[in-house]
C-alpha cells in the first residue's frame, strides 16, 4: 500500500485500490507465464486470513514460455520489451512514445539542467553555510584576542595593528567587557 493511498485521519474503508506493476526481462518464479497477478495480502500463517488492502500486484515477465489464454496486446507489448519489434498496438504506441521522448533533447537539457541548478544551489549553500561559520568564528577569535590584549593593557594602535578592527570596534568590544 502506498503511503499516499489513505489520508491522515481516514477511514481504513475510504482505502481505494492500488495497483504495482512490475515488467521484468526474467521471470521472477520459473513458471514461463507472462503475468503473474496478486490481489491483497495472505497471512503468511494462516492463508484464510486476508489483509484486503486493495493492494494488487502485477509482475508481468517479457521471457514467458506460455501465452495461452493472454491478450495478444499485451503479449506483443512483452516482447517489444524484450527487444523485438513492435507488432502489436500498444506495443506501436510504446515505441513512439519512447521514440518522441529520446528525440527531444529539450526534456533531457532542462532535467540535466534542473540537475545541475539543484547541485549549484547545494554547494552554494554549503560554501555560504561555510563561510559563515567561519566569518562567524573568525570573529568571535577576534573578539577574544581583543579581550586579552586589552585585560594586558595593550594599547589601541597595537590591538588594531594584530587585529585589523576598526578603533570603534575595539572600543565596543571593551563596553561589553564593563557590563
Amino acid at each position: 500500500m502506498s503511503v499516499n493511498s489513505l489520508d491522515k485521519g481516514k477511514k481504513y474503508e475510504k482505502l481505494q485500490n492500488n495497483f504495482v506493476i512490475f515488467i521484468c526481462k526474467y521471470d521472477y518464479f520459473n513458471c514461463g507465464f507472462p503475468v503473474y497477478e496478486f490481489n491483497n495480502k495472505k497471512c503468511e500463517k494462516h492463508e484464510n486470513i486476508e489483509l484486503n488492502d486493495l493492494t494488487h500486484t502485477i509482475i508481468l515477465n517479457s521471457t514467458y514460455k506460455y501465452k495461452d489464454g493472454v491478450d495478444p496486446d499485451l503479449l506483443g507489448f512483452l516482447d517489444y520489451f524484450n527487444g523485438s519489434e513492435p507488432k502489436s498496438e500498444i506495443a506501436k504506441e510504446t515505441s513512439d512514445e519512447v521514440q518522441r521522448v529520446k528525440s527531444k533533447n529539450t526534456i533531457k537539457e532542462q532535467f540535466m539542467n534542473l540537475s545541475m541548478m539543484i547541485r549549484d544551489a547545494e554547494v552554494n549553500a554549503y560554501d555560504d553555510g561555510y563561510n559563515s561559520g567561519f566569518d562567524s568564528g573568525s570573529k568571535n577569535t577576534k573578539i577574544e584576542i581583543v579581550k586579552n590584549m586589552l585585560n594586558d593593557n595593550k594599547s589601541i594602535d597595537e590591538i588594531i595593528k594584530y587585529t585589523h578592527l576598526t578603533e570603534s570596534e575595539i572600543y565596543n568590544i571593551r563596553l561589553s567587557m564593563q557590563q
